[in-house]
């Protein structure tokens, strides 16, 4: 008479970790005292899990750096990605006021006038990270983008006395 079983496991299966086990089953007459065993190859079909982390590789820009100047490169990590060719599409759900652009995976400046370390309470200035695998699965992250303070020229002479001498030579 034919039975149906069941295999349970102390853990889910991971096809990242391993892509089949063997199972082995025993099965013993206790009237006979005969038992037998066959051995069963059980497959792991691999299934998308969402990216797991977002780095950036440098998060620290020069005050008033131009337009267009490269902060740093996101790197995303996805547990299919030795498996399953990802595409990862990242946005910005926060780009600090317009001050950072994202372009493919490159964090760069987007408006220069806005990069001004005496304008900030700390010296950063806050993004948040959105990547996307091709079926939809997401992870993000927020990351500090240190602003660095650089010595900057006058931009106005003024005179307390509202005398000035120029001196020739």
């Amino acid at each position: 008479m034919p039975h149906t079983w069941r295999l349970l496991t102390r853990r889910p299966l991971d096809y990242e970790l391993a892509q089949s086990y063997v199972v082995i089953v025993q099965i013993t007459d206790t009237v006979q005292s005969v038992a037998v065993n066959q051995s069963f190859a059980v497959a792991v079909i691999n299934v998308n899990e969402a990216p797991t982390a977002i780095y950036l590789d440098n998060a620290i820009v020069d005050e008033n750096s131009p337009t267009a100047t490269r902060v740093g490169v996101l790197n995303v990590t996805d547990p299919d990605e030795v498996f399953v060719s990802q595409r990862i599409t990242c946005g910005l759900r926060s780009d600090a006021g317009g001050r950072f652009v994202l372009r493919g995976l490159l964090v760069d400046v987007a408006d220069s006038r806005l990069l001004d370390y005496e304008a900030t309470s700390d010296g950063s200035y806050e993004i948040d990270v959105e990547c996307q695998d091709q079926d939809g699965a997401t992870v993000h992250q927020r990351f500090l983008i240190e602003i660095r303070d650089v010595n900057e020229p006058p931009i106005k002479i003024v005179s307390f006395t509202g005398l000035f001498q120029v001196w020739t030579y």
